[in-house]
């Protein structure tokens, strides 16, 4: 081989959170010689877009609870070497505040601005940078990687893969990450959208068209997972937090069970006000539980009158209960990639070393980040787990 300028200690592929951070940790505490590889024009797409811009960058309650993988145990040891406040310290040491919202979600008070120039500082001009880069292949020719690009040919150490998932298709998101792996070798989890809305059969459409734009609060349960947030009507069929939550544990033929009403069981509370103060009117009573656009639909839909709860037959209250309590809600589909906010699924982690992100197979092939079958709820998980899983890994990598 002839190797002279583009050779490098460590190659990564993928200019995303876990790309980034893993590079900045390598060069802030070594000498070592990165290069980070990237198909798109400019890094941390996914960063700038997280939280609507504002950048919901980490979860203080980033635990193994909160992430779907087919070894629920393998996250455990990088979030333990580096969790949500130790990425919070980073931050501070360099001024960046924060502030920390609904469930535990931290978000950067400079948007994502702010994190992604922490990111890039972090890197200067030791970490250098090649964009719009189309990779054709990565080998391993005896101790050395070779990753061959239109872009001329690159020769490396050891290559970090964070090259994320198949989720956010527009801004560069693919599968080649884990096609890669299974060229060196690494079993695929078959990739699936995951933090996305669901598509509604024609029935369900017919029922609650009209409400697209409605939010309602909501809990909803799929496969042992409860989840409470809001709900979103939409013209294709449902999203809003509560149900992307639920579609990382989902499987198609599944269905969730929804509650409008999660403090209330309807049927005993109308009893009961029906016997406390029987000329109350029935909307009145539903609207001050719900949204009056869908109260109305639902006294459309079940055809019930709008009465006094004293003229109110109890097979109306059962009828309206039961649905507002125990919805079975049967989605089509998933919306898919396009919208998804991350891939379920990814690199077999039994084939990677948890402590380290090394491949078992591989002697100096690492990935990090998406691409590995750990995939967190909304809410800051996912950015946590880029940290953490690169953090461990510039770890093993600077020690050598």
């Amino acid at each position: 081989m002839v190797i002279s300028k583009n050779k490098y200690d460590v190659v990564v592929l993928g200019a995303g959170a876990s790309g980034i951070f893993c590079a900045g940790e390598i060069v802030s505490k070594s000498d070592k010689s990165v290069l980070v590889l990237d198909n798109g024009n400019q890094p941390l797409r996914k960063v700038k877009a997280s939280g609507g811009g504002r950048c919901n960058f980490t979860n203080v309650g980033a635990t193994r609870d909160f992430y779907n993988s087919q070894n629920g145990k393998f996250c455990i040891s990088a979030l333990k070497q580096f969790g949500p406040y130790d990425f919070v310290g980073m931050l501070l040491e360099k001024g960046i505040s924060y502030t920390e919202k609904h469930k535990g979600q931290l978000f950067a008070d400079g948007k994502s601005s702010a994190i992604i120039d922490f990111l890039m500082d972090r890197c200067g001009e030791k970490v250098s940078f090649k964009y719009s880069v189309e990779i054709l292949s990565v080998d391993k020719v005896g101790d050395e990687f070779v990753i061959e690009t239109l872009n001329g040919k690159f020769v490396a150490d050891k290559v970090v893969v964070a090259l994320g998932n198949k989720s956010f298709s527009k801004i560069g998101g693919t599968d080649f990450g884990a096609k890669l792996a299974e060229n060196f070798g690494h079993s695929v989890v078959k990739l699936e959208p995951a933090l996305v809305g669901f598509k509604s059969s024609v029935e369900d459409l017919r029922m609650f068209e009209c409400l697209a734009g409605t939010p309602v609060e909501v809990s909803v349960k799929v496969n042992g997972k409860r989840f409470e947030d809001s709900l979103l009507f939409t013209h294709r069929g449902i999203s809003g937090p509560a149900p992307m939550q639920s579609s990382l544990f989902w499987k198609k033929g599944d269905s969730i069970l929804v509650n409008f009403l999660p403090t209330i069981e309807l049927f005993d509370y109308l009893k009961e006000l029906k016997s406390e103060k029987p000329k109350l009117k029935l909307d009145k009573v539903l609207i001050e539980l719900l949204p009056k656009k869908f109260v109305f639909r639902l006294m459309e839909i079940f055809k019930i009158g709008n009465s006094d709860l004293a003229n109110c037959a109890d097979k109306d209250f059962r009828l309206l209960g039961e649905f507002l309590n125990r919805w079975q809600y049967k989605p089509l589909d998933t919306m898919g990639f396009d919208t998804a906010e991350v891939s379920r699924g990814g690199v077999c982690v039994d084939e990677v070393a948890s402590r380290t992100m090394e491949s078992s197979l591989v002697k100096g092939l690492y990935f990090v980040g998406e691409v590995l079958d750990v995939t967190g709820c909304l809410g800051g998980y996912n950015l946590q787990w880029a940290w953490s899983s690169a953090f461990v890994c510039a770890k093993d990598i600077v020690s050598e």
